[in-house]
């Protein structure tokens, strides 16, 4: 045991602010010599610190000094062991140096062989049948991929047949084609209804808008509907041709 004088003569380098001008005393040197602990050593600055200070000031974990200080109380040295990460022996399959470098890497085929093996043998797609083919066509060209079973007389039947099938079917897609009328999918413009609930009245429409409409409906709605877009004129309509009537003359005075 120290006395409270030591402790105090120990604390006085920090509370100076300078370790270059103390010398440890006898005892200190003979202490530090036969004690097992963690210290700091500047020069010829000794001290000893605490556990949790000697980490903090190494950046070690505490087990590391554990591990230390064990090693040290059990052995006669006081050097640190040596490191023996990644120095295990335990692989039962670990492969000789000596037989790696005899393995020849030539001779195992590459990714891309594989792939093109894999391209020419097992490249099998799968799709939908075709539910939109004629029945009689498909009937005809399954028989005439037999054809090698088939006499000439049969051939020359098959294909006969198809051609007239073939052409009873041009002949009906271009009577389609003619009698279709097309006129019905024109687009045509949307307009309101002669009258609306919210109004009870007939809408005000601009007379170009009018014009427009009813050119369209000249061309493309029979003449038995004609009567519907001609009810569509309302007095606002007509008062509006009526002011614009007034505002040319104006501007020509």
């Amino acid at each position: 045991m120290r006395d409270s004088g030591d402790l105090d003569s120990e604390s006085e380098p920090f509370s100076s602010g300078s370790s270059d001008n103390f010398e440890p005393s006898v005892s200190e040197s003979e202490g530090s010599a036969n004690e097992a602990g963690p210290a700091i050593r500047l020069g010829t600055f000794h001290r000893r610190v605490c556990k949790k200070a000697f980490c903090a000031m190494h950046g070690v974990s505490g087990k590391r000094v554990e591990r230390l200080g064990s090693y040290i109380a059990v052995n006669t040295t006081t050097t640190a062991p040596p490191d023996s990460r990644g120095k295990h022996r335990n692989r039962p399959n670990l492969i000789p140096q000596e037989l790696v470098l005899q393995v020849d890497s030539q001779k195992f085929s590459t990714q891309e062989i594989s792939l093109q093996y894999f391209k020419a043998n097992f490249n099998i797609s799968f799709g939908h049948p075709r539910s939109d083919t004629c029945q009689v066509c498909d009937r005809i060209d399954i028989q005439l991929k037999g054809r090698a079973t088939l006499s000439e007389d049969e051939i020359k039947k098959i294909e006969t047949e198809k051609n007239l099938h073939q052409t009873k079917a041009e002949v009906f897609f271009k009577d389609m084609r003619e009698k279709s009328d097309h006129e019905q999918n024109a687009p045509l413009p949307k307009i309101p209804s002669e009258k609306v609930k919210l109004y009870n009245k007939p809408l005000p429409l601009k007379k170009a808008k009018y014009d427009n409409v009813m050119h369209l409906a000249e061309k493309y709605v029979p003449k038995a509907d004609i009567g519907y877009y001609n009810s569509l004129v309302s007095d606002e309509i007509m008062n509006e041709e009526t002011d614009d009537t007034e505002d040319d003359e104006n501007d020509a005075e």
